[in-house]
């Protein structure tokens, strides 16, 4: 069993404002959180997007949807930075549903977010394709990423790409009703559970849940369990991007089991 208070105590003692808010958000203590949204806002880009780390100066759908995940762990339904970043996302899709960065990005995109790569096309469609379906639920967009994402499966019933995308893929999925293959994607997943770090278990449950996959479903039950199995003495989840994302991978652990609490 997790210690959730000594990772609340961890985020409290590391966390900049924005992880703070978050974690005021899960403590349903919200008064950082309008502070937290007008730090994200302050630094979206005129044309709705954000900036990623391996290119600051640049527009990146991957780098948004990121955003736009911080903003929904923030407890924010909707504002007007938002629906611009879903515009600028819908902006960028390509003729047959999918999504990927520009080419200009080419030199410098990590293997996930390189233009012109099937995986990372595959990843970045199923990611834009979550975000607009949570912000922006009936998009008549969406219809053509389901198809790209249908299209894309293997003979197996999953994304042959990063993990990643097959968990956002298989909540997208869901929420779309397409049901048979959210749960072949799944079973593949769940395969796949003994290859997975602490930040990756607390997103997949996180990104099931949000889109309606029960808890006890027996992939996110067994993400869970392997999760808090992983918990350091002092209450952190230690990421695999260094430690500077600790604060982070907490964060979304505290969030991931907090689905299994039962309501008050």
């Amino acid at each position: 069993m997790s210690d959730i208070q000594s990772a609340i105590q961890f985020v409290r003692n590391h966390g900049n404002k924005v992880e703070q808010a978050r974690l005021n958000v899960l403590l349903q203590a919200d008064n950082l959180v309008q502070e937290a949204a007008q730090q994200l806002k302050g630094t979206q880009r005129e044309d709705g997007s954000w900036s990623p780390f391996w290119a600051p100066d640049a527009s990146s759908l991957d780098a948004t949807c990121y955003r736009l995940a911080q903003s929904e762990q923030l407890g924010i339904t909707e504002a007007d930075f938002i629906d611009q970043a879903i515009l600028f996302i819908i902006g960028r899709q390509n003729q047959d549903g999918s999504f990927e960065e520009a080419t200009e990005l080419a030199s410098v995109a990590p293997p996930w977010a390189m233009p012109g790569d099937d995986s990372a096309t595959i990843y970045l469609t199923a990611n834009a394709g979550y975000w607009i379906r949570h912000y922006n639920g009936s998009n008549s967009c969406l219809s053509q990423i389901e198809s790209f994402l249908v299209s894309q499966l293997n003979d197996e019933g999953y994304l042959p790409t990063f993990l990643q995308a097959n968990w956002l893929a298989a909540g997208l999925l869901h929420s779309l009703g397409h049901h048979k293959h959210t749960e072949s994607i799944m079973n593949y997943l769940l395969a796949k559970l003994p290859e997975l770090e602490p930040s990756n278990f607390a997103w997949l449950i996180n990104s099931l849940c949000v889109m309606g996959v029960s808890p006890e479903h027996q992939l996110i039950w067994s993400a869970k369990n392997k999760l808090e199995q992983l918990q350091n003495g002092d209450g952190h989840w230690a990421s695999e991007d260094g430690e500077w994302q600790d604060v982070h991978t907490t964060l979304e652990a505290i969030r991931a089991i907090q689905f299994f609490v039962p309501s008050a």
